[in-house]
């Protein structure tokens, strides 16, 4: 009876201590969320999907700050610049946009993208300015997602064109692969395949900037 007792104490206690380390998680994860604290995908939740139409949203948001930098040759035929002289050309710009944080990148592939975009920009004479810059006619809001695709990676991506209200008037879309998986997706993105998202994203920008003022 001495041990039966001894035993179901233990038993108890342990349902005490896991009670209680519950708790502490649930008050913690709670107070992330009331103090706006972003809690970043894991591995497993890399894949989730960017789309913003889609139930259960991605909620990682990153900024992005596209450098301006002049094109290496490397660089410049990358990206489709054709020399880097006509990158640091100050042509007529055919609209100004300034970009929105990032949903569901990591800081590592955003500052890639940034890099991209700001050089990929000056060959299609499209100017970025600063978030909040009262010169942007537009704004760009991005969302992406990674996942792996047998032994692929592909990463999708949405880019919401917005006036100066926020009202949407356009939307870029499409997505990039290349070969090799990681356990978490973006871990296998090269800086090639941000490289082309940004020819794509600058790209069908200019090309829809063009055709509405025509």
């Amino acid at each position: 009876m001495h041990l039966l007792s001894l035993n179901s104490y233990r038993i108890f206690t342990r349902f005490i201590v896991v009670g209680l380390l519950f708790g502490v998680a649930a008050c913690t994860t709670s107070n992330q969320e009331a103090l706006g604290v972003g809690i970043g995908p894991s591995n497993t939740t890399a894949s989730v999907s960017a789309d913003p139409n889609a139930n259960g949203e991605a909620n990682t948001q990153t900024a992005l700050a596209p450098a301006t930098d002049t094109p290496s040759p490397s660089q410049a035929a990358a990206l489709g610049v054709t020399s880097s002289d006509d990158a640091n050309a100050s042509p007529v710009q055919i609209a100004k946009v300034g970009f929105l944080p990032i949903t569901g990148a990591p800081q590592k592939a955003v500052t890639s993208l940034s890099r991209a975009l700001g050089i990929v920009s000056k060959q299609h004479k499209v100017g970025i300015v600063g978030k909040g810059d009262a010169r942007a006619q537009y704004q760009l809001k991005g969302y992406m997602s990674a996942l792996n695709e047998g032994s692929r990676t592909t990463v999708t991506f949405y880019w919401d064109v917005l006036d100066r209200n926020g009202k949407r008037l356009y939307r870029i879309n499409g997505f990039e692969q290349e070969n090799g998986a990681k356990a978490n997706p973006w871990d296998g993105v090269s800086n090639a395949t941000m490289q082309r998202i940004a020819n794509r994203t600058i790209g069908g920008f200019a090309t829809w900037v063009k055709r509405k003022g025509a």
